[in-house]
């Protein structure tokens, strides 16, 4: 204590000796030590702000990265995605071209098959896209009978001679009777007449291959089998162009025309 009082009296004596108040050098003293004190926490402030500022900047140079590999990412998904619809269109456009030159080796068989249509040998129809000659029995076999008339086969012949220019298409035969007499004696005739037109057929110059038989009797009758007429609608044999799966959509409205 005596030391401190010596102190405090020596400083009283220096600032008397200077002309200061003691109180006020004891103000001004304190207010320079708050300064230092705001001075010091302010200091200690902007440290810890550069610390977060530092801390902000690592993790925006991170999310900076991840989002430039997330753009690699998506350009390179964006580049394979566009490769496939390219590839995709290109792909349709392939069919197209190849359904609209199908369509038209079609139109131009219509056109060859349009002579024997107009002399009555034959006629043309269509059903769910498939084409569909059909030939009347009176060209082909005498009431009763499958083995074919000559004139049938000249008929035959002739019509071979267009069918097998369709190249990769395969055709059905199918003979069909009217209602009279038993089921069992229709549907024999019907696939017997329908087995001697794929023998000729096969005997002209078609491959066997690209031939089917079937016989469906008086099941699928085009005409009524109560008239004369109608029964004569449904003593025919169809040879049915089968369709391939491209050539659906939109074959029987041209076919049609």
């Amino acid at each position: 204590m005596k030391k401190l009082t010596i102190v405090l009296v020596a400083g009283a004596v220096l600032v008397g000796g200077c002309g200061i108040k003691q109180e006020d050098y004891l103000r001004d003293t304190n207010a320079l030590k708050e300064q230092i004190s705001t001075l010091e926490r302010q200091k200690g402030d902007l440290v810890t702000q550069r610390g977060r500022l530092n801390e902000d900047l690592e993790r925006l140079r991170q999310e900076k990265s991840l989002l430039a590999q997330e753009k690699n990412v998506l350009a390179q998904k964006e580049g394979a995605l566009s490769e496939e619809v390219t590839n995709q269109l290109k792909e349709i456009e392939r069919l197209r071209r190849q359904a609209e030159e199908r369509k038209a080796k079609l139109a131009q068989l219509r056109n060859l098959l349009d002579s024997m249509v107009v002399s009555g040998k034959l006629s043309v129809r269509t059903d769910k896209g498939r084409m569909i000659v059909e030939i009347g029995e009176q060209f082909l076999f005498d009431s009763g009978e499958y083995k074919i008339k000559e004139v049938g086969r000249q008929a035959l012949a002739q019509l071979v001679g267009l069918l097998s220019g369709i190249e990769g298409r395969e055709f059905q035969v199918a003979g069909h009777t009217d209602s009279v007499g038993s089921d069992e004696k229709n549907w024999r005739l019907s696939v017997n007449r329908a087995m001697e037109v794929v023998l000729y057929m096969v005997e002209s110059g078609m491959p066997a291959g690209r031939l089917s038989v079937a016989g469906y009797g008086e099941t699928k009758p085009t005409g009524d089998n109560e008239t004369p007429e109608g029964r004569a609608l449904n003593r025919r044999i169809e040879i049915v162009l089968q369709p391939n799966i491209d050539e659906i959509l939109g074959f029987g409205e041209e076919a049609s025309k």
